[in-house]
């Protein structure tokens, strides 16, 4: 007989549900007072939620130590989404970016995860699945048969014919949303004939609001030394052995950032795209570098941020940018820009011949990802264009304001001035880069083929400049901007 009870776990607080109704124990449970001798097998133990992880919340709530006194089978991710989890057997795996296999320590934290103590219901064989519906499809007529309205945890041993699957570069504060993280910092590998075990989760219709509905799963190879988010599966031969699991117990943060955010928001679509979507060039033969207008999504995106409520450009004027980058190290993103229509197709030229050559940008992302903040920004060393502003004191629109300057390398290409005999430097961490006779990464000069392409499209270069220093700046010239905006 199983008993259905669903208990909430919010850090020192323990609700129970039993029957519809609603008790609070007399003495508070702590989380951390919860052993694996004591923790009810039949029970799914979650960590958040997902909508909390797609909305940017990243931070760990519970240690690995922790959660494996929860469970031994599951999967989930890692603070600052550094890869994807896996525990198979009470061991918690972590596949990183380059698709290989870590053990993290016992102090690890954790923002998203779903456990449970594995013990089989139902087996299963899987041979000739052609792919991942085919495959979801099969173990829904288990579900079906036995009831969707329970929890299941699938362990799948055997030999994949084709498996991609996903991981991520772990984040850095200010966090985006997982589906642009993903954009950019999603890493894919293909494998073939390759013998592992698939971990997966199915939740039902009622757990939209605080899960994925329907299977989830996370691979590791049977030797434990590559694995990570299923995006694409062929099976061969396996066996597939089911948990059902009546129970369900969630932990919470009562962290500011948490408790303010709108967990009721539909993101539906953002988690789609954060479980299925596949980018670089083994999803894709279409050209990484393309030009389109600021679509609803991406407005979205911007509104009241880069484009504030005062913005004058009107939205028409005004184009995204997605290309493809490589940093210091050789590693390729992709990456996000929105210029001004007058210059779009130039700096989508320049943008292209840099990455054919290798040159290095570390960050190409969206301002509004940083909250508009031009501080945040450039001490992230990210490269950016619009951010709508006036001229200080004036009606003038700035030229970042219109979209008609790039920042490139901000970190390592600062801005300097001096007023009243006190030097300013923006960004303030940039001042170590001020010295630009010292050999460092990323560094814009005048025999620099970022400063060739830039000036050759008719850019002006701030690093050039007497009165002040712009190292990382390059603007389209007084003459055109007053001929296409002369009123400005």
């Amino acid at each position: 007989m199983r008993r259905v009870i669903c208990v909430l776990v919010i850090w020192g607080m323990m609700l129970t549900v039993t029957a519809c109704s609603v008790v609070i124990p007399e003495s508070v449970v702590q989380v951390n007072n919860t052993s694996s001798e004591k923790a009810d097998k039949d029970v799914l133990y979650q960590v958040a939620l997902l909508q909390s992880l797609v909305q940017g919340y990243y931070d760990g709530i519970v240690t690995v130590d922790e959660l494996k006194k929860h469970g031994d089978t599951g999967i989930g991710t890692f603070e600052g989404v550094n890869g994807e989890m896996i525990v198979l057997d009470g061991t918690v795996y972590q596949a990183v970016a380059d698709g290989s296999i870590e053990t993290p320590s016992d102090t690890e934290t954790i923002p998203f995860s779903n456990v449970t103590f594995f013990e089989a219901d139902e087996t299963v064989s899987l041979n000739g699945i052609a792919d991942m519906a085919a495959l979801q499809e099969t173990l829904n007529g288990v579900v079906d048969g036995i009831g969707a309205n329970c929890f299941y945890m699938v362990r799948i041993d055997g030999t994949f014919d084709t498996i991609k699957v996903r991981s991520e570069y772990k984040q850095e504060k200010p966090y985006r949303p997982l589906d642009v993280a993903l954009a950019e910092d999603q890493t894919e590998f293909d494998y073939e004939d390759i013998p592992g075990t698939i971990v997966g989760l199915y939740c039902p219709d009622y757990m939209g609001d605080l899960n994925t509905v329907g299977w989830h799963f996370h691979f590791i190879n049977e030797d434990r030394t590559r694995g990570g988010h299923v995006l694409q599966v062929s099976v061969r031969e396996a066996e597939a052995a089911l948990d059902i699991t009546d129970g369900f117990e969630m932990a919470l943060s009562r962290d500011d950032v948490f408790q303010d955010m709108e967990l009721s928001k539909d993101v539906d679509e953002a988690i789609h795209k954060a479980e299925t979507a596949t980018t670089g060039s083994n999803a894709s033969t279409e050209d990484p570098f393309y030009i389109t207008e600021i679509t609803d999504d991406i407005f979205d995106r911007i509104y009241g941020k880069s484009f504030k409520e005062d913005c004058t450009l009107p939205r028409e004027d005004l184009r995204y940018l997605h290309v493809l980058h490589k940093d210091a190290e050789g590693n390729e993103y992709e990456g996000e820009m929105i210029v001004n229509k007058h210059i779009a197709e130039d700096v989508l030229e320049i943008l292209k011949e840099l990455y054919e050559a290798d040159y290095p940008i570390e960050k190409i992302r969206l301002v509004d990802e940083y909250d508009a903040d031009d501080e945040a920004s450039m001490e992230d060393n990210n490269s950016s264009a619009f951010n709508f502003r006036f001229i200080s004191d004036t009606t003038k629109v700035s030229k970042h304001g219109l979209g008609l300057a790039v920042d490139i390398n901000t970190l390592y290409n600062p801005y300097t001035k001096t007023v009243n005999g006190e030097r300013i430097v923006e960004p303030v961490t940039g001042e170590p880069y001020l010295d630009r006779d010292a050999d460092f990464p990323y560094k814009i000069d005048e025999n620099d083929l970022c400063y060739k392409l830039f000036t050759e499209h008719g850019f002006e270069w701030g690093g050039a400049w007497k009165n002040l220093k712009d190292y990382q700046h390059f603007e389209i010239m007084d003459e055109k901007i007053a001929e296409w905006y002369p009123n400005n």
